[in-house]
């Protein structure tokens, strides 16, 4: 609801990092997720629902 715009949070909005191709790639991922070094960095809630939605792009 928050990417579809039911939901109004701005702040909640401004986390998520888009990622938007500068040209045609063969990438689809929709989010930009960064690399973590350490366990809890990469199962941060937020992060692990960017790389599952990234999965999950037709």
């Amino acid at each position: 609801s928050l990417l579809n715009g039911t939901l109004d949070a701005p702040n909640l909005l401004a986390e998520i990092p888009f990622k938007v191709p500068t040209r045609g790639i063969r990438n689809l991922d929709q989010f930009y997720v960064s690399y973590h070094s350490t366990a809890y960095g990469f199962n941060h809630p937020l992060h692990r629902m960017l790389r599952v939605s990234n999965l999950n792009v037709p």
